[in-house]
């Protein structure tokens, strides 16, 4: 069976050039022409030049086709150059040609395919020259409290040799731990998009980055966001059941470690929206009247959102 192949061509020109040849674990991808990126120089904007990679997979018989429909092309910067052709597939299925003009002095770009196997999954193959500045370009990370957990997404605009994610979180003045950890996608040009969930938060300010980690053992760290999870002792609504006549006056009180801005809602049990108010929460303890001059007897429901976090609370009102 054919390994599916991710093949990712990072070219660097710029005034001095050095050529770098890797391989993946399943199959290389080989500069057929120039012979040398050197060959090139001086690049002249008014010249088109033209390169040639080739794919060949490792322990694999038969041809090495790539699917021509996921051929991709990244330009850093965007713009640095003109593409005049390509990056097209030759006859022979496993052949990248790519003709351009450039615009700026330094100028990468970035080529990934994938082989034409529907059953397979991975990327396998590298040629670069020179070095991208980071193995994995980080194009977001955010956090939010979910219900009892706390979800992590991060989203990747590059991967170059990566093999895993590390979800780490620390809280004061605690060492990082790890959280879990999400396999990476080896090479990759592609937006990709992840998540993992911290399931044992703890009340408060929560730190949270994700360690990269490359296949040779080299990693680098996301940039750190805090998330705020609100316990079940964070929030209280009481007393709890309130009397119609306001004589016992529903409060919730809300615990914060961080200033926000809050809005507490009541729902009748058919979930018509019977008064909503926006709240400030400082840091430390907050308490906030619940009115109940247009409440009857009955069940209601309180929401409170706060930022991402958002929960619901049961409201008894009696005689």
């Amino acid at each position: 069976m054919k390994n599916y192949i991710t093949s990712f061509l990072v070219v660097s020109l710029a005034i001095m050039l050095t050529n770098t040849h890797l391989t993946g674990q399943f199959g290389s991808l080989t500069l057929v022409s120039p012979d040398s990126f050197e060959d090139l120089y001086p690049l002249l904007p008014s010249t088109e030049y033209t390169i040639v990679l080739k794919y060949d997979a490792f322990r694999t018989p038969g041809a090495d086709n790539i699917d021509s429909s996921t051929i991709d092309l990244t330009v850093i910067p965007a713009g640095g150059i003109v593409l005049t052709s390509g990056p097209t597939l030759a006859e022979d299925g496993c052949t990248i040609n790519t003709s351009f003009r450039p615009l700026v002095d330094d100028v990468q770009l970035l080529i990934c395919a994938d082989d034409d196997n529907p059953f397979t999954f991975g990327s396998k193959a590298i040629y670069r020259t020179g070095a991208l500045t980071v193995p994995v370009e980080f194009s977001k990370v955010s956090g939010s409290q979910s219900n009892k957990e706390v979800k992590i997404n991060w989203s990747t605009a590059i991967e170059v040799g990566n093999e895993s994610f590390v979800v780490e979180r620390a809280f004061d003045d605690s060492s990082w731990e790890a959280v879990g950890t999400v396999a990476g996608a080896g090479n990759s040009i592609r937006t990709l998009d992840y998540s993992l969930s911290d399931l044992n938060p703890v009340s408060g300010i929560n730190f949270y980055r994700v360690k990269q980690v490359d296949f040779n053992g080299d990693f680098d760290y996301s940039e750190t966001i805090k998330v705020v999870y609100y316990s079940e002792k964070d929030i209280e609504l009481t007393p709890n059941p309130a009397s119609v006549a306001g004589a016992d006056t529903p409060m919730m009180y809300v615990y914060s470690e961080l200033e926000s801005t809050a809005t507490i809602s009541v729902y009748n049990v058919a979930g018509k929206q019977i008064s909503s108010q926006n709240q400030q929460i400082q840091v430390g303890q907050n308490r906030f009247h619940i009115p109940t001059t247009k409440l009857n007897k009955g069940i209601y429901m309180v929401r409170l959102n706060i930022g991402d976090h958002q929960s619901t609370h049961k409201l008894y009102i009696q005689d």
